[in-house]
């Protein structure tokens, strides 16, 4: 605790969002802890297993919310041999995404940011269930990259209708991104 409250103090100029993976921290004297030291506290989806963090939902700072899904390959989680690759390969479902949209309606404050990270990076399905999630909070038609419709056909159904759909620009002519 020492430490942390060391750290809090040498990056109090930024904006700090802590993630603890162990199950000793889901205490409320922790989460009030970080309140009193204006540290977000990292709500994070990963497999229930052994000492893990459980699911929480927890606002430490009204200004900041943080949500982190890891995906749920519980099998391969704590295995000694299992690379990241193979750690964080998982898709998740349409239910999944469900209860996970009820986690954000819990933690999004009006007054302040909700950031939410999809860290299930193997095979970019961290994008595809980006792009699912979106849809799900919008109800609208999401563009998505052709490379990516290839690999997760089934995102087809959440995309606009192909005549309605703006062709993306050829290499070099006009930026995605300006004045970021």
């Amino acid at each position: 605790m020492d430490y942390l409250l060391r750290l809090f103090e040498n990056f109090r100029q930024y904006r700090l969002v802590i993630e603890v993976r162990h199950k000793s921290f889901a205490h409320d004297s922790f989460f009030e802890l970080l309140t009193w030291e204006g540290v977000t506290l990292a709500n994070i989806d990963l497999p229930q297993l052994s000492e893990a963090m459980p699911a929480a939902r927890v606002v430490t700072t009204p200004e900041l919310g943080y949500l982190r899904f890891h995906g749920r390959n519980s099998r391969a989680w704590f295995a000694a041999d299992a690379t990241r690759e193979v750690r964080y390969d998982y898709d998740y479902s349409e239910e999944e995404l469900e209860r996970l949209l009820d986690t954000v309606r819990d933690l999004q404050k009006p007054q302040g940011k909700l950031y939410v990270i999809f860290n299930n990076h193997y095979r970019g399905s961290q994008v595809k269930n980006a792009f699912e999630f979106i849809q799900k909070i919008t109800g609208e038609p999401v563009q998505v990259m052709p490379q990516l419709l290839k690999t997760y056909p089934e995102l087809k159904a959440i995309v606009p209708p192909a005549e309605a759909r703006e062709p993306l620009p050829k290499p070099g002519e006009t930026p995605l991104f300006t004045d970021l």
